[in-house]
């Protein structure tokens, strides 16, 4: 990042107005020097020339975020703060972005709908199925009930967060599904809620095929290891908390008390609501009989089923079925 750094004051525009600063191993901040009238065509020039100098000289790409201006020392911190809170933003965007804060529009909304999405970005960043299958369906749900400006905002917000998310451990997006993508440019040209739906769906299942494949179920804490072994196993009828325990080699006490606290339900709470999630799945897009289907997510009595899933969803699982066939008909 120094060589990199040093290069750029042999750009003369830059050399002449811009001072330097490293804020971290990935981010530099430029304090470009404003003497009468900022000029934006000689801004726009110098900041191609810095992402033309990171391309061919370093194969790095560089993109940049460009604040308000300012002045005296206080409102810089403010727009510094700003900038710092705004750089995520930037995920969202294709290779050699340029983002001017003072055009951009929705970034404080973006924010606010990437921190409501923290709890599902968490999950999808441990492989947690039945957090990710709940909160799945409440972004679908406002997928199908808002407009779609609206909805375009939502998916964008969600997958800021699971942007911020990953890199919190020098993870970005790129690196999960093996391309930088330009997702505002993607998300926009989408045109209905139900191509909203399905990009989202294909999103999550990436993320997750990832996340998968990185969790290390050695090293891994013993609740987010638990979680994967239930998911995995779900569909026993037998499956105990006993068998879990032990297969995180705690106690049946202590994990009973350590599964609560961290996961914010109980053990039988959490099967129960992945069981649930899985036969929803089921009987929203197969065309198994019920009886089956309550085999299929580990129960092998299907009226116990029944009363389960009446008691969890508010319907039954036959009346469920009608309500999905219903709506997708609406939609189509």
């Amino acid at each position: 990042m120094s060589s990199l750094a040093k290069s750029f004051d042999r750009i003369p525009r830059f050399a002449l107005r811009c001072t330097l600063a490293s804020v971290s191993s990935d981010f530099l901040l430029a304090y470009y020097r404003i003497d009468h009238e900022l000029k934006h065509d000689k801004l726009q020039e110098m900041l191609e020339t810095v992402i033309q100098v990171g391309r061919e000289e370093f194969g790095m790409d560089v993109s940049i975020i460009v604040s308000s201006a300012c002045e005296g020392g206080d409102r810089f911190l403010n727009v510094f703060e700003d900038l710092l809170a705004k750089r995520a933003i930037l995920d969202l965007f294709g290779k050699g972005a340029v983002l001017d804060l003072a055009v951009l529009p929705d970034c404080d909304e973006l924010l606010a709908r990437a921190s409501a999405y923290r709890k599902a970005a968490s999950a999808l960043y441990i492989a947690d199925e039945k957090v990710i299958a709940e909160e799945k369906d409440r972004i679908v749900g406002k997928l199908l009930d808002c407009d779609i400006s609206d909805g375009r905002l939502e998916v964008l917000g969600f997958v800021l967060a699971c942007a911020m998310r990953f890199r919190e451990d020098f993870a970005t997006l790129s690196d999960i599904l093996g391309v930088q993508v330009d997702y505002m440019e993607k998300v926009h040209a989408l045109e209905d809620a139900r191509s909203l739906v399905v990009w989202l769906n294909n999103f999550i299942s990436q993320v997750f095929e990832y996340s998968l494949g990185m969790l290390d179920l050695v090293r891994t804490d013993s609740v987010s290891k638990a979680k994967r072994y239930i998911a995995d196993n779900y569909m026993r009828p037998n499956l105990s908390l006993g068998d879990v325990a032990e297969y995180v080699g705690l106690n049946e006490k202590y994990f009973t008390t350590k599964f609560s606290g961290e996961a914010g339900e109980t053990f039988q709470s959490y099967v129960t609501g992945l069981r649930i999630q899985k036969a929803k799945e089921l009987i929203g897009t197969t065309s198994f009989k019920m009886y089956e289907i309550s085999q299929m997510v580990g129960y092998s009595n299907a009226e116990h089923f029944n009363r389960i899933f009446k008691k969890e969803v508010g319907i039954s699982p036959n009346t469920y079925r009608k309500s999905r066939n219903s709506e997708v008909f609406s939609r189509n």
